[in-house]
């Protein structure tokens, strides 16, 4: 869904130069699938394959950081870049792009802080990457896990607070609620930004999931986002079945007003699927 959300937002441009896109999802305690998990341990630390200046390059996975207005009452968001498939596959459609970067994160924003230190200890040795999955599901049923783990969560929300990623009080308000055995109220959505020209002068296109939380329909949880959107791919995909053949990435072949129509084939209401930003 990123991608598409970043053609509709690069058809306002005449030339695309920077292509980010942002995603936060929230506290879905108890209900975490181990694979989440070892998705999430995968993209906490190491290479991050992506694109800049021009031209493929590799960073540390959730090092370099951004901001974003985020939908669904998140507001103004700092987010980390991390390893997901869409600067790989954007620069075929957009090859004169400058950078295309995929940033993402949780919230509340201290469980960032959790897997940032758990992946450099994966990535140290310290940890085996089953462990640290083993610790957050752990975590994610509300209990304490090995002391290891402890250690390297607490040691990455710390860091986290040095470096000006979170504050002390958001930190401890977590810490408060955890010992409580309280979920923070779901919060989360998808924001593509797009920066380029437009009749010769700097512009910037942005589209976002405009609402979230457990009242919403497309975006009430992580599963429901993902869900609901591959099966409105599916929607057209069966519509476009004998005209073409081929693999293709979703800036390939899904228009972004279509896709939008098949959102809401599945059931989304439109009031809910994506606005622009100005």
């Amino acid at each position: 869904m990123s991608n598409v959300m970043v053609v509709d937002a690069a058809n306002e441009l005449d030339t695309v130069e920077d292509i980010e896109m942002f995603w936060t999802v929230g506290d879905e305690r108890p209900h975490v699938g181990r694979a989440v998990l070892q998705h999430l341990m995968h993209i906490a630390a190491g290479d991050c394959l992506t694109w800049e200046h021009g031209g493929p390059v590799v960073h540390e996975s959730h090092v370099e950081t951004g901001t974003a207005p985020m939908g669904g009452g998140l507001g103004e968001t700092l987010l980390y870049e991390t390893a997901h498939p869409e600067p790989v596959t954007l620069p075929r459609r957009y090859p004169e792009a400058r950078r295309i970067r995929c940033l993402g994160g949780m919230d509340p924003s201290p469980i960032n802080g959790v897997v940032k230190g758990l992946g450099q200890a994966i990535e140290s040795g310290s940890m085996t990457s089953d462990e640290a999955v083993d610790f957050m599901v752990e975590l994610c049923n509300m209990r304490v896990g090995t002391p290891a783990g402890l250690r390297h969560a607490f040691s990455g929300m710390i860091g986290q607070v040095r470096r000006g990623e979170s504050g002390a009080g958001e930190l401890l308000k977590l810490l408060g609620a955890s010992a409580l055995r309280r979920r923070h109220t779901w919060q989360g959505g998808l924001l593509a930004r797009v920066t380029g020209t437009r009749n010769g002068r700097p512009a910037v296109a942005v589209r976002r999931t405009p609402i979230s939380g457990p009242e919403s329909y497309l975006v009430s949880s992580m599963a429901a986002l993902t869900g609901t959107a591959c099966a409105a791919f599916m929607v057209l995909a069966l519509d476009e079945a004998g005209k073409r053949t081929g693999s293709f990435a979703p800036e390939d072949w899904a228009e972004p007003e279509a896709f939008c129509t098949a959102l809401e084939c599945v059931g989304t209401p439109r009031y809910e699927i994506v606005e622009s930003l100005h």
